[in-house]
């Protein structure tokens, strides 16, 4: 891969800047001289060079206008300009991105302090990307909301969960933030040593951990080894366990964890704002009926209004095939965004989650099965297929 690349640079230029380049190989030095249309620039762009140099013989070619295409096409390239760096010079080259402007008759020493630094910027760059990158690789909080009950936000939450298990093992934890009317034990067939209840009891008022692990207060489900949290049989607990208690669960799962898939009640109570807080992305499930799609548009504006929107957020249409007078472009078009999954309606889904095993483990060739692979598919980063062998 070549490092740094000159293009439009003369031979006397080029041995200025060579000399210069001490900390480069100079087997990663290369010529690059066709920038005139956008296809060479992609081209070019793909060999993912720290540092571009465009020189005064790009003949008939806006140096400045090259620099901003290079940089629209990766921000972490280096593009230095030689030219007079007169005000205007440098305030363009600013403009279009281009980290300095080099005068023509440099010397070495000169050449060398302005191209370690375009260098350096570049390198920075592309560390915190691939910091950035990989955090998002080492984690993922998936909160799945719905504004009415019925639109099937628990059964979208225990397939998800139990799907992304079976992509990565002891990688999955759910958690019910349901705290009067949770289900995910139900619907997962377990019986829970411990509860959200005993969770909590673990975290001292104003939020912080006592104990270092929360994994003793977890129920593995076998079949899966998906870990959860469960939900109380008390629904007072709603009323006990305060937001600064939910948060410090959440931010203790999503440490331990790489996917924390978050059910919460219908719509946008505490518990259900705090875990939306801390939100990489979020799961909005709407049902094909006129209230569910009214309260969806309402849920949308209401975390626009309240400024959530950094999460990603996945909007699935449940039951979309019902035949109730909806379609799902009507749907889309009333919610104002695009429908990015739709789940098909059957008896064996209702089935599924009264015998307490998840449909995507019962039947993983069920459309419904492979649908939720596609929502996970949108975390794992490759068609789920890959990842449990469907």
């Amino acid at each position: 891969m070549s490092k740094v690349v000159f293009s439009g640079v003369g031979n006397g230029h080029k041995k200025t800047l060579r000399a210069a380049l001490r900390s480069v190989d100079q087997g990663e030095i290369s010529a690059w001289d066709d920038v005139a249309d956008d296809d060479s620039l992609r081209d070019l762009a793909d060999l993912h060079p720290e540092v571009v140099v465009l020189g005064p013989e790009l003949n008939g070619v806006d140096r400045f206008e090259t620099a901003r295409k290079l940089v629209d096409l990766d921000p972490t390239i280096g593009v230095l300009i030689i030219g007079q760096p007169t005000e205007e010079a440098v305030l363009k080259a600013l403009e279009a991105g281009a980290r300095a402007v080099l005068a023509p008759d440099s010397g070495a020493a000169e050449a060398r302090k302005t191209l370690d630094r375009v260098i350096e910027g570049s390198r920075k760059l592309r560390e915190h990307r691939a910091a950035t990158e990989q955090a998002a690789i080492q984690h993922r909080t998936i909160v799945v909301v719905s504004a009415k009950g019925g639109a099937g936000k628990t059964m979208v939450s225990v397939n998800l969960a139990t799907t992304l298990a079976l992509a990565e093992r002891r990688q999955t934890v759910i958690a019910d933030c349901d705290m009067q009317f949770g289900d995910v034990a139900a619907a997962l067939l377990l019986t829970p040593v411990h509860t959200v209840m005993d969770a909590a009891e673990s975290v001292l008022p104003g939020g912080e951990r006592q104990t270092a692990a929360l994994k003793v207060f977890l129920t593995r489900h076998g079949p899966t080894d998906l870990f959860a949290l469960c939900g109380s049989e008390d629904p007072s607990v709603g009323e006990v366990i305060s937001p600064a208690v939910v948060g410090a669960l959440l931010d203790q799962l999503a440490m331990e964890f790489r996917y924390l898939v978050v059910d919460t009640s219908a719509g946008l109570d505490e518990a259900t704002l705090v875990a939306l807080e801390r939100a990489t992305d979020i799961v909005i499930v709407v049902d094909l009926d006129v209230a569910s799609v009214r309260g969806a548009r309402k849920l949308i504006e209401s975390l626009d209004l309240i400024g959530m929107r950094a999460a990603r957020r996945h909007v699935v249409l449940n039951r979309f095939d019902s035949k109730v007078g909806l379609d799902t472009d009507e749907v889309s078009a009333a919610l104002g965004v695009d429908l990015d999954v739709m789940l098909p309606s059957s008896r064996a889904i209702p089935l599924s989650f009264n015998l307490g095993e998840p449909i995507v483990v019962s039947k993983p060739r069920h459309q419904y099965s492979r649908r939720i692979g596609d929502l996970a598919a949108r975390f794992v980063g490759v068609p789920i297929s890959r990842k449990v062998g469907r």
